[in-house]
């Protein structure tokens, strides 16, 4: 940790603590010890690379039989109030209908509201098989699908494909945080027109939205008289 000054955030738990043979290997991609389907093993590693590439730390420490803690130290920076919604009015925005997939609850509440936030109606999923219910319900009236590649059961290129399959000219954004498990062969073949790398930005997310959607952008563009 380099010296300065930061913010720091402690979550504590009670459970049964991870065992000292798994500390070093618990940000580590996939690494999981729940069942098979239950988990990915990308929560804690997309968390580290978050954390990582705003210059900050996590440290754990645990007790088996007594809990666990995670500290997180983040570079303090001084700035106006307000900036962050200062940035979120500036992006672009839209009123089409999103359909968010991603199999961590945390993310898809925030990027819901975010997206929301934008003018977009959002349709959420935690996953592949409530996406395809909801596809199936609002068929004809989703404009952009949205969704995490690394999940379990079934991955996201393998959900583009098959919603693809049914509606080939839907746009589709592919997210995740190892850019090579994905060729660009394949995404192409699932009709993913865009891959973004975690941690998503959320201005890079806004304009790659509107790139794949122009229409709504030339239509706007003519009734301004622009």
């Amino acid at each position: 940790l380099q010296p300065g000054r930061y913010v720091v955030l402690a979550v504590r738990d009670t459970g049964r603590g991870i065992p000292e043979e798994m500390l070093e290997r618990i940000f580590d991609p996939f690494f999981t010890t729940r069942e098979v389907g239950e988990g990915s093993g990308m929560g804690l590693a997309v968390l580290h690379g978050i954390i990582v590439s705003h210059d900050g730390v996590i440290d754990v420490t645990s007790e088996p039989g007594r809990g666990s803690v995670f500290t997180v130290f983040l570079p303090r920076v001084q700035g106006p109030e307000g900036g962050g919604e200062d940035q979120m009015s500036a992006m672009p925005r839209g009123t089409e209908t999103i359909l968010f997939v991603d199999d961590e609850e945390d993310i898809v509440h925030m990027r819901t509201r975010m997206l929301s936030y934008l003018g977009y109606r959002v349709l959420p999923a935690t996953g592949p098989e409530q996406a395809m219910s909801l596809f199936a319900d609002n068929r004809g009236h989703i404009d952009l699908l949205i969704t995490d590649h690394t999940m379990p059961r079934q991955t996201g290129l393998q959900l583009a494909a098959a919603i693809s399959a049914q509606q080939p000219d839907l746009p589709i954004i592919l997210c995740s945080g190892y850019s090579e498990a994905v060729s660009p062969e394949e995404a192409e073949q699932a009709g993913v027109r865009r891959f973004l790398a975690k941690p998503v930005d959320m201005r890079m997310l806004a304009i790659a939205i509107r790139e794949l959607l122009p229409e709504r952008n030339r239509g706007e563009d003519e009734d301004t008289g622009h």
